[in-house]
C-alpha cells in the first residue's frame, strides 16, 4: 500500500518588523543590558506592526522592546524567529515587553504569514 501523506509547515508570525538589540549596538564579547532583546520598528517600507496581525490585536506597538518570550530572554543566543517558529499557528505565547522603560507581560496568539 502506497499512502502518502502531505505535512504543510506553515512560518508563524507575530506580525512585526523587529531588529535585535545585540545587533543595533554591536558590542561584541560584552553582556550588556542593552543587547537584551528586540525593538519593533518601522520604515518607509513597512508598518513596526502589520495591521491585522497577532501583534496588532494584543496591543504591541512600534518602539515597544521585546524582552522575552515563554520566559526565554532575548539575546544574540536567543533569537526571536528561531523560538516563534518552534510554536504552532494558534499558539499562545507570553511576551515580555519594555514601553517607555515600564515592562509588562502580553499575550500573543500565533498567525501564520500569508
Amino acid at each position: 500500500l502506497g499512502c502518502k501523506m502531505e505535512i504543510k509547515e506553515y512560518l508563524k508570525s507575530l506580525g512585526i518588523n523587529y531588529i535585535s538589540l545585540a545587533d543595533l549596538v554591536g558590542i561584541v564579547g560584552q553582556d550588556s543590558y542593552w543587547q537584551k532583546g528586540v525593538i519593533i520598528y518601522k520604515d518607509q517600507k513597512a508598518a513596526g506592526v502589520k495591521k491585522n496581525s497577532s501583534a496588532e490585536r494584543s496591543g504591541l506597538r512600534a518602539g515597544d522592546i521585546i524582552i522575552s518570550i515563554d520566559d526565554l530572554e532575548l539575546n544574540k543566543d536567543n533569537d526571536l524567529t528561531e523560538i516563534v517558529q518552534n510554536h504552532l499557528v494558534g499558539e499562545t505565547v507570553s511576551l515580555v515587553i519594555s514601553r517607555q522603560g515600564e515592562e509588562k507581560e502580553v499575550r500573543v496568539t500565533l498567525g501564520e504569514i500569508k
